[in-house]
């Protein structure tokens, strides 16, 4: 499995990905992300910072899996009772995996990129919410060592459900 940084170029690939994420996920009720939410813009914004990663099998021709990562903690934050009060903190954005993917290892595989880089970049920890409804995600970073630390909510998603918040100290 490869994993790099996304170009341009990967742009049409990671948004496919992304289309085919959220069509599954709405098969499975699963209602935190849509067609606007997020989207291509997201995804260029994010390339160009250098923050989107993609995965691909090297006998593949396509990416399968997506991934930002950066320290962009959302507001909704300052209220969790994080593990790490200071230092650097990674943020997980985005992990999308093209259904047709799924139950591969590669989601453990791109957690498993995302720690190693924040090793390799001297962070402290690693941080991200996840929807409280997506159960194979949260049995995901529970399994690689991801520990529940509180809360918060995204009303402006059109859901009244809560996301969970997850840290590891590194």
């Amino acid at each position: 499995m490869l994993i790099y940084p996304a170009s341009m170029a990967h742009l049409p690939q990671a948004v496919y990905v992304l289309q085919r994420t959220v069509s599954h996920m709405k098969k499975n009720n699963l209602d935190n992300w849509s067609n606007d939410y997020p989207n291509a813009t997201v995804l260029a914004r994010d390339i160009k910072r250098g923050n989107l990663y993609v995965a691909k099998a090297s006998n593949q021709q396509y990416i399968s899996a997506i991934m930002t990562l950066d320290e962009e903690q959302s507001a909704a934050y300052a209220g969790v009772n994080w593990q790490r009060k200071a230092g650097k903190v990674l943020v997980l954005h985005r992990l999308a995996v093209h259904p047709l993917y799924l139950r591969q290892g590669i989601a453990r595989k791109m957690m498993k990129f995302m720690e190693n880089h924040a090793l390799t970049n001297n962070y402290n920890s690693i941080r991200f919410d996840v929807y409280s409804k997506s159960l194979g995600a949260i049995q995901l970073y529970e399994t690689c060592g991801y520990t529940r630390v509180g809360k918060v909510y995204f009303l402006h998603k059109g859901t009244t459900a809560p996301y969970w918040c997850y840290e590891k100290l590194l």
